[in-house]
């Protein structure tokens, strides 16, 4: 590789972080090298002394592009990467890229999330490993680029009765900033039995979770698409290509009633690296929001087991919040009768109206404003009963 490549190369990596951008641009200002007869080295040089212009070239070049039904999109990522080798290699060069005339675009992707029935079509026909990979992605939204990333030591399979605990590292996720997932204790069995699987293997050295990058994982889903009959394409795309699994996450959370900050920091877009430095009530409360989209997010699994042991964690949480005898008492009766959790917490809600339990008079009801005191007040043992409108929040004690 020539110095100017590898300069180029380095400096796309060092904005982006990512192995693939830095490929992507590589192979583009390859193919505008091509275009021109020149090579790189040639290309700054002729730049650098004015002998060469960028501008009207590349303007030829992307005429010719739109003649053989190049994407918008792509002739814009094209255009890109040879602004970036310029402005790398030549950083005194004055050019007007003003000048170059880009194809506007639009949305070519017609896609839609799945629905559970198409992903248990789909998994029918997966082995262990698709199973393990596609569940988890399901029920933790983490993108096919930081599933490729995860290391068998990012996940936590004891930390909880329930889930399982993803700790996804800055250099794994997308922005660069590290997070806590969850995944459903569907998600969870698969996970141990795929891994106890490439345990009983000889010689077995991998500490990827995986062992795939990113173009496998997508060759994968697509192999179980086409068997499940599920591979229709609108124009170019897949309708369920696989980061309709990451949508199919979002929709059920909003589904579940998770609330909008929770769900953000869920998806990874508000980046807070939870690890035991961190406050474990913030950790907490993450975790009972995400329970709250279980049953939406089990795809096979019956939920009868999950509810016991929602069942079992409600009352170990009445007990830690000091909830009296009496209040126990009625929360037990309530949680035999009713047919899930949820529909139990509500009956139990009604019940607990009018108080006749003193430790239950003395909660307290409050509205906070803004995230900062929000979680202030979390770290503190306050609980979060409802998001409400203009960024405030209703808590107790």
């Amino acid at each position: 590789m020539s110095d100017v490549s590898d300069l180029f190369e380095r400096r796309v990596y060092r904005k982006s972080r990512s192995e693939n951008s830095m490929n992507t641009y590589s192979r583009s200002l390859r193919r505008f090298l091509d275009y021109v007869g020149l090579s790189a080295e040639d290309l700054a040089e002729k730049v650098k002394s004015g002998t060469f212009n960028v501008v009207e070239s590349l303007n030829r070049w992307l005429d010719d592009l739109n003649t053989r039904d190049t994407a918008p999109r792509t002739q814009q990522v094209y255009f890109h990467a040879v602004k970036k080798f310029v402005e790398v290699t030549v950083p005194e060069s004055q050019v007007n890229w003003k000048l170059v005339e880009l194809p506007k675009t639009w949305s070519v992707e017609e896609d839609r999330p799945p629905t559970k029935q198409e992903l248990k079509d789909i998994l029918n026909h997966g082995n262990l490993k698709d199973r393990a990979l596609i569940l988890l992605a399901v029920s933790s939204g983490v993108r096919e680029g930081t599933l490729a990333g995860l290391e068998i030591g990012d996940i936590d399979l004891d930390a909880y009765e329930d889930v399982a605990v993803i700790k996804v590292r800055p250099e794994a996720a997308k922005q660069r900033v590290g997070y806590v997932a969850f995944a459903t204790p569907e998600a969870k069995n698969a996970l141990k039995q795929y891994l106890e699987l490439r345990k009983r293997r000889k010689g077995e050295k991998q500490t990827s979770l995986f062992n795939c990058k990113t173009d496998a994982i997508r060759a994968r889903w697509l192999r179980l698409l086409r068997k499940a009959d599920k591979a229709q394409k609108k124009r170019k795309f897949h309708q369920l290509h696989f980061h309709t699994l990451r949508k199919y996450f979002r929709t059920n959370l909003e589904l579940a009633g998770v609330s909008t900050s929770f769900r953000e920091r869920l998806l990874g877009h508000k980046g807070e690296y939870l690890d035991e430095a961190y406050f474990k009530p913030q950790m907490q409360a993450l975790l009972n929001e995400y329970r709250k989209a279980i049953p939406n997010l089990t795809i096979i699994e019956p939920l009868a087991e999950y509810e016991e042991i929602r069942k079992r964690q409600l009352l170990d949480t009445a007990r830690l919040m000091g909830f009296g005898e009496e209040k126990l008492r009625r929360l037990e009766e309530v949680l035999s009768r009713a047919k899930t959790t949820d529909e139990a917490i509500e009956e139990f809600k009604k019940l607990s109206e009018n108080p006749t339990d003193p430790q239950q008079r003395n909660n307290n009801i409050k509205i906070v404003k803004g995230e900062k005191e929000l979680l202030s007040h979390i770290e503190n043992g306050w609980t979060l009963v409802k998001e409400l409108n203009h960024n405030k929040y209703l808590i107790s004690s």
